[in-house]
């Protein structure tokens, strides 16, 4: 082969080497982005996944709030703490400085109290247990914000129930 043969291949050779080389890099580039759509998803799965579980577990703190806070369990902390309920109620009228009612000590024995657990409450899963609040009385308090008339824990960013 002479060099004027030679030269005569070169461009040829350049004509078909340009293209397969276009083709193999626009290959290659559809292939990483690709991969990157498919982490993508696979995170937005995950993420999806993840959320759900944090709406479960709030829903199941936000029921054990609920029975901590029921009639019942504050009635029985109070008692165990040494309270005593006042089956003969006083009402003062702040207007008039007049007192309804004649007030009579708290009677402490059981047997005799007016008040109490007389229906079992079954939906109260949990109890509040004393021995941490007596230590530690902040434990589970949580700051409370109220904004455009709506009360939102600022422990969990959950709105309170419009009812309560």
């Amino acid at each position: 082969m002479n060099k004027q043969q030679a030269r005569a291949l070169r461009p040829k050779t350049l004509v078909i080497l340009m293209p397969i080389l276009g083709i193999s890099l626009v290959l290659a580039m559809q292939l990483m982005l690709s991969n990157a759509l498919a982490s993508g998803a696979h995170q937005l799965v995950d993420l999806k996944n993840q959320s759900e579980q944090l709406n479960t577990d709030v829903q199941i703190l936000s029921e054990e709030v609920d029975s901590l806070s029921s009639q019942q369990n504050l009635a029985e902390a109070a008692q165990q703490l040494g309270m005593v309920s006042n089956a003969n109620p006083v009402f003062l009228n702040l207007e008039s400085d007049r007192v309804y009612g004649q007030p009579k000590p708290a009677i402490s024995e059981e047997n005799l109290r007016v008040s109490g657990n007389l229906i079992s409450n079954t939906a109260m899963t949990t109890v509040t247990d004393l021995a941490t609040l007596v230590q530690n009385p902040t434990v589970g308090v949580a700051t409370v914000e109220i904004s455009g008339g709506e009360v939102i824990l600022s422990s969990a960013m959950i709105p309170a129930s419009p009812t309560r």
